[in-house]
């Protein structure tokens, strides 16, 4: 009798690694208590500090052998992709901590694994990025493909990562019925970062503010664009600033660390494609009024959010709150293959197309 529980019990076992392998598996929250609070993240990994200044390149690399502008930034986002290991190691070598930039939540055609996810784990189209889609981040085979880009990661000494289109649930569920709910996505980013922190890398929110205390713990630093523009700054008030959380019945609780939200504004382009250049003027709510909301100037928060203005296409220029422009020297703009089809991009045509990416690259 004994022999024959020992085998139903491995047997069990045996069962659930079969079904941890499948692809097609899908995982939830798992413990259904677990709060941002009951989890802690290791201790070694990078933890920016509040208030610092960053700078983000998403569609080109970055000229290597030039003096590196801006200077004194010490925090830089690029693509994880697109960024060569020699580009991240040379940056490594002036004292800069670097933020490795994927998708977390679509399949972008152009991208090489992009063949690793399959039809049917791909939903809804993004209505203006063609040939990105979500994906289901239920399944087992989707946090497979998202596992080997943290490996990527770390092969090519990411210091942390920022997983974008994160928040799938609020468009729609993403295409998929079932629809993905917030409770699924909060399973997925949890598993996502604590991956991320296996292999020592750190990991940020980007936008999805509603998940915000959901993962708090999970996450090191958050990325917002245009909180300013879309007047919802408020929302990282608790993130940014020391506090103690109450436990249970008034007892215990959990002291916070702030957190640095990697702010970014855009800028209007002229037609020659260019920034508008504003002044700024600090004393003067009247000048420059533009600016002057993009940097949350009249808000208490404003010192605390790292801002960074940059045009849409996220080359290498910037400007910061204090009035520094500057402008780092890229490489030739990337060029990319996409299937313009995938999304019905133009018109459903069966085609291949050559797109720059500053087109169809978002942050």
């Amino acid at each position: 009798m004994l022999q024959l529980a020992f085998f139903v019990f491995w047997l069990f076992l045996a069962v659930v690694r079969a079904e941890d392998l499948d692809p097609d598996s899908t995982f939830t929250l798992g413990n259904e208590s677990e709060t941002a609070e009951s989890y802690q993240a290791p201790s070694n990994l990078w933890q920016p500090k509040v208030g610092e200044r960053w700078q983000i390149i998403l569609n080109s690399t970055i000229l290597l052998h030039v003096p590196l502008e801006p200077q004194n930034v010490k925090i830089w986002e690029i693509d994880l992709f697109d960024t060569p290991k020699t580009t991240i190691d040379a940056l490594h070598d002036v004292g800069v901590k670097v933020i490795c930039y994927f998708s977390g939540g679509t399949a972008e055609d152009w991208r090489p694994d992009y063949a690793s996810f399959k039809t049917e784990d791909k939903g809804a189209c993004l209505p203006r990025w063609v040939g990105e889609r979500y994906i289901d981040v239920r399944k087992q085979g989707i946090f497979d493909v998202i596992k080997a880009r943290i490996k990527l990661a770390k092969e090519k000494g990411c210091d942390a990562i920022d997983p974008d289109n994160i928040d799938v649930f609020s468009a729609n569920g993403g295409g998929f019925r079932p629809r993905i709910s917030k409770r699924d996505t909060v399973a997925y980013f949890r598993r996502l970062a604590r991956e991320a922190a296996a292999q020592g890398i750190s990991t940020g929110l980007k936008n999805a503010q509603s998940m915000l205390e959901d993962v708090w713990a999970d996450i090191q630093f958050a990325v917002n664009e245009e909180c300013s523009s879309e007047r919802d700054c408020n929302i990282y008030r608790n993130f940014l600033s020391p506090r103690r959380t109450s436990g249970r019945n008034g007892r215990g609780g959990t002291q916070r660390i702030g957190k640095p939200v990697f702010h970014i504004e855009y800028t209007a382009e002229s037609m020659a494609g260019g920034p508008v250049r504003r002044e700024i003027d600090t004393e003067n709510d009247n000048a420059a009024p533009a600016t002057r909301r993009q940097c949350l100037a009249r808000n208490r928060l404003g010192d605390l959010f790292s801002t960074t203005i940059k045009k849409v296409n996220l080359d290498g220029w910037v400007e910061y709150c204090d009035g520094y422009v500057a402008e780092t020297q890229l490489e030739k703009g990337l060029v990319i293959k996409g299937l313009a089809n995938e999304c019905k991009g133009n018109g459903g045509q069966s085609k291949e197309v050559t797109t720059e990416v500053f087109n169809i690259t978002k942050s």
